[in-house]
């Protein structure tokens, strides 16, 4: 199965939309919660990229303490990933989660949306 992701300028401006939720966070939170809310979202799509057979790494509950503390606090951070691919749900107990829905494996490259933003963050 061939994936197709658009094409290099849709990609591009996409890019540009990271970004802008970027910045928009950059502004939204203090220094110190920007950085924690970059730590946090290197950690999650590292874990994806890294163990893309894992579907663990593919759910954040909203409930989750660091979540919040470092993610959930911010609204910047839930466009920002569901722009990236994530979707939210309830759980079976009824709260709220985000998961990733791409697909993800050995043999299935990472989505791009995932590496640009993970390299964006790398360099904020």
């Amino acid at each position: 199965m061939v994936q197709t992701w658009g094409s290099i300028e849709e990609l591009e401006e996409q890019r540009e939309d990271i970004l802008d939720f970027l910045s928009e966070l950059e502004i939204e939170a203090t220094p110190l919660f920007f950085s924690s809310a970059v730590d946090t979202l290197l950690l999650l799509l590292g874990n994806i990229i890294e163990h893309p057979t894992e579907d663990k790494y593919k759910q954040i509950k909203a409930e989750n303490k660091t979540y919040h503390s470092n993610l959930g606090r911010h609204k910047t951070t839930a466009k920002l990933i569901k722009f990236i691919g994530f979707q939210s749900t309830r759980l079976d107990d009824n709260k709220l989660a985000y998961i990733y829905k791409h697909p993800t494996g050995e043999n299935i490259p990472t989505h791009p949306l995932i590496l640009i933003t993970y390299d964006e963050l790398r360099t904020s």
